[in-house]
């Protein structure tokens, strides 16, 4: 008796292709309005806001007072980081990707093996691309903020032009969690 034969046609072996500085940026931009969105509604439902509320006179002398709900930068900042590294270093660990990279056809992968990251290579390329929410928290606390916004401006610059001049889109981030980003060819 000889083997029993399959049905089922095999599916070929998807082959990669480096991902483009726009298909990257372009998840980043919908990764992080997903992280926001989360992170209004998680301030707003663990009340971690403080109402205010201010008198002042106006040039006619008369008395206005306004009330409102305020939530610091120091808390958006401390939940967004706490957010993102969850799902970045999860989602990059576990499925290969986050939703929007995996959305649109890209994985991010060990760049010595063809296989996902693990969770300390995960930290790492997490902190060269969200490490500047660490100055924004420190912004917070400061009396000058423009130099936190110029270094938080730098920070993404850099991480742009990294990946944009290099052969293989590789930016700072991919470099220190010794990664490369590569989107899904199918024959």
């Amino acid at each position: 008796m000889g083997a029993p034969i399959s049905t089922q046609q095999a599916k070929p072996d998807p082959q990669y292709a480096i991902a483009t500085l726009g298909y990257r940026v372009v998840a980043w931009l919908f990764d992080f309005a997903g992280l926001s969105a989360i992170m209004i509604v998680l301030t707003d439902a663990l009340d971690l806001g403080q109402t205010f509320s201010a008198t002042f006179v106006r040039a006619d002398g008369t008395l206005v007072s306004q009330s409102g709900y305020s939530v610091g930068a120091d808390v958006t900042d401390s939940v967004l980081l706490l957010l993102s590294a969850a799902y970045c270093i999860g989602l990059w660990h576990f499925f290969g990707g986050t939703l929007a990279q995996r959305a649109l056809g890209m994985r991010v992968l060990d760049r010595d093996q063809p296989k996902r990251l693990s969770l300390f290579r995960a930290f790492l390329r997490w902190f060269g691309l969200y490490g500047w929410f660490f100055i924004g928290i420190a912004s917070a606390y400061s009396d000058f903020t423009w130099p936190f916004t110029i270094a938080v401006g730098a920070w993404l610059v850099t991480l742009l032009v990294t990946a944009g001049r290099s052969g293989q889109k590789t930016g700072l981030h991919d470099r220190l969690g010794r990664d490369i980003v590569v989107r899904v060819v199918r024959q």
